[in-house]
């Protein structure tokens, strides 16, 4: 038996079944349907797809955060210095499992835990050092992964033409 005594689905299962519809829709090829902010399919509202990819400059923090990361270490991102230039878009490379943030336990009254302290998972250490490629696209929504696509890139495919590879990893910090 699934849900309460009173036959309700806990938020858990709903998500779990929206999330259900949500493939049949985008298996269907209605996904780019909700890139311009339509109504959900699968829980009626209003919503807007994001289509993430790994830009320059989230590679750049990467490298960064590699060469500044002991390996069980953290690292605060104002710390960053000339880095720090890209906002909180550093923050999706967690979509690819690249990076992990340190929950802030210090003060449970605070309604988010975020505490500004993160490190390359092992996944990102290889993604950074070009050991490893990644699928170019995520589909966000509502901060949850919904969906993967797209061909697999590289560290340097991110990149691009603006920054040097073996520059960010051998310039000093």
């Amino acid at each position: 038996m699934q849900g309460d005594l009173f036959g309700h689905k806990s938020h858990a299962e709903e998500w779990r079944t929206a999330r259900a519809k949500f493939e049949e829709y985008l298996a269907e090829g209605k996904g780019e349907e909700l890139a311009e902010g339509r109504e959900c399919p699968c829980c009626r509202k209003t919503v807007i797809l994001y289509d993430r990819t790994i830009i320059g400059l989230q590679a750049k923090w990467l490298i960064w955060l590699c060469r500044v990361t002991p390996e069980d270490g953290w690292t605060f991102v104002r710390d960053a210095g000339d880095y720090w230039g890209i906002g909180g878009a550093y923050a999706r490379l967690k979509h690819w499992g690249l990076i992990v943030q340190k929950p802030n336990l210090s003060d449970p009254r605070r309604s988010r835990n975020h505490s500004g302290v993160w490190r390359p998972t092992k996944r990102g250490r290889e993604f950074a050092l070009d050991e490893i490629r990644v699928s170019k696209h995520r589909f966000v929504y509502n901060g949850v992964l919904l969906h993967t696509s797209g061909p697999m890139i590289s560290v340097h495919d991110a990149l691009g033409e603006k920054f040097d590879f073996r520059d960010l990893w051998e310039r000093p910090i």
